[in-house]
C-alpha cells in the first residue's frame, strides 16, 4: 500500500527528471560558447532540450492541478477556517524557532496532512511573494 496514489508518483518523479535536465542545459548555456566550448551539452542542443523540458514541466503542473481537482486527493489542499491564524501562527514559530530548541510538533504525526501542507503552501507562497516584491 502506498501513501500517495500512481499519477502522483509519476508525476514527482517527471518533475525530477525534467529539474535535472533543466539544471543541466541552464549551466550549460551559462558556462559554453556557442561555438568552441561544451561543458556538458553543447549550446544549440541546450537551448532545445531546456524549452522542451520547461514547457513539459509547466504541462505537469497543469496536469497535477487538473488531477487535483477532480480527484480525492485534492483534500489535501483546501484551506479550513477553522483556527487557521493562530495554527499558522503556531506552525510558523515551530519552524523558526522551536525545532531549533528540539521541541516536539504539537499536532501528532497523523493528523498533520491536510491543515500542515496548506498552511505550508501560504508560508511558501507568502514568502515567495515578499521575495518578488521587494
Amino acid at each position: 500500500m502506498f501513501l500517495y496514489p500512481v499519477w502522483v508518483r509519476l508525476w514527482h518523479a517527471l518533475n525530477a527528471v525534467l529539474i535535472i535536465i533543466l539544471i543541466v542545459t541552464g549551466l550549460s548555456m551559462q558556462y559554453t560558447s556557442k561555438q568552441d566550448y561544451i561543458l556538458v551539452v553543447g549550446f544549440a542542443r541546450a537551448i532545445k532540450w531546456h524549452n522542451l523540458a520547461a514547457s513539459i514541466l509547466t504541462i505537469s503542473y497543469l496536469f497535477f492541478v487538473t488531477m487535483n481537482i477532480r480527484t480525492d486527493n485534492g483534500r489535501y489542499y483546501r484551506l479550513s477556517r477553522k483556527n487557521f491564524f493562530s495554527d499558522l501562527g503556531r506552525q510558523f514559530r515551530y519552524y523558526s524557532i522551536g525545532i531549533l530548541k528540539a521541541k516536539n510538533h504539537r499536532t501528532p504525526l497523523h493528523l498533520r496532512g491536510n491543515s500542515i501542507r496548506c498552511r505550508n503552501s501560504v508560508m511558501f507562497l507568502q514568502c515567495i511573494l515578499r521575495c518578488l516584491s521587494s
